[in-house]
């Protein structure tokens, strides 16, 4: 009987590491799948991450590649971008990460924002800077800074090897107020008669202040102002020399309350010098990074990137 025992369960024994054999490399294949499946996941995030990191360095490479200048007490800046569709793209690709999107879900958002971009592609951007370092502490003596109404158009533009190219603006300028500013000088005589004059009143003893008509201009006060403006027409091959020309500034110095001017006690509301300020391009050139020509390909739906270095044009045109 014991003897039956011992074999039966010699026989349990040899059939359950059969079944263990059977069934290991089966669990071992599993555990591969498994493995291979991490791995493919584990590289996917360090290409996502690679693809950030790049696009990242590449929008700060941009809008920090500044050339600037200053004329009594305004300082200009400015930096080129090759591609205001590219630009527009990065920064808001990088955008929608930060807000926690997966890269297909960016892709998605993209592609219908997109549509109201495709104006600005191969276009080239300017992104202008304008700073009143002299604004001043006290309202009665302001540094004001006023740019004419028909801004962009004769006061900002751009020359490529001596040759002019029309700007339009990308968006509305931010903190360049457009304010009707009225024009305040005493020279209307009420009374001949010797009157002692007032500390408290500004108004000289026999005059009455008079003021012009509202004159539509863009003030430049305490808030440094932002600028983009992109070429009317798209980039040509092989130019190098790019100049942004800002003409048509009028400085003030003096009290600017309620939008009003006082040319009283010899003030003056006078032009200043125009401003040359010589781009250059960043430190990548007029080539886009692989991952924004990758981004741009999906965006449009298409299996081939955007045009390689090489091919790229740079980035404006006469």
């Amino acid at each position: 009987m014991r003897n039956a025992i011992d074999r039966g369960s010699r026989t349990a024994a040899l059939a359950m590491l059969a079944l263990t054999l059977a069934v290991s490399p089966a669990t071992s294949a599993g555990e591969e799948g498994e493995s291979a499946e991490v791995a493919e996941k584990a590289g996917e995030l360090k290409s996502d991450e690679r693809r950030l990191k790049r696009l990242e360095v590449y929008l700060r490479e941009l809008e920090t590649a500044r050339n600037r200048t200053t004329r009594t007490g305004l300082e200009v800046s400015a930096a080129l971008m090759p591609d205001a569709f590219a630009h527009r793209v990065c920064s808001a690709y990088l955008e929608h990460r930060k807000e926690g999107r997966l890269h297909s879900d960016a892709i998605d958002r993209l592609s219908r924002e997109s549509r109201e971009w495709k104006s600005l592609r191969g276009r080239p951007m300017v992104r202008v800077f304008l700073k009143n370092t002299e604004w001043g502490a006290s309202d009665a003596r302001r540094r004001l800074f006023t740019i004419g109404e028909s801004l962009p158009g004769r006061v900002i533009g751009l020359r490529v090897d001596g040759k002019s190219a029309r700007l339009a603006f990308v968006a509305e300028p931010e903190n360049l107020r457009l304010a009707k500013v009225r024009v305040k000088k005493f020279y209307t005589v009420t009374s001949r008669r010797r009157v002692t004059p007032d500390p408290d009143n500004s108004v000289p003893p026999g005059f009455k202040p008079r003021l012009s008509k509202p004159i539509p201009v863009y003030a430049l006060e305490k808030k440094p102002a932002r600028l983009d403006l992109v070429a009317r027409t798209k980039g040509d091959t092989k130019r190098t020399r790019v100049e942004l020309l800002l003409t048509r500034v009028k400085q003030y110095l003096g009290p600017f309350r309620r939008d009003q001017i006082d040319l009283n006690s010899g003030r003056r509301w006078e032009e200043i010098d125009p401003v040359r300020l010589e781009l250059t391009l960043p430190p990548s050139g007029a080539a886009l990074p692989e991952p924004l020509r990758e981004i741009i390909a999906e965006i449009d739906g298409g299996s081939s990137p955007a045009p390689k270095p090489d091919d790229a044009q740079s980035p404006v045109s006469g």
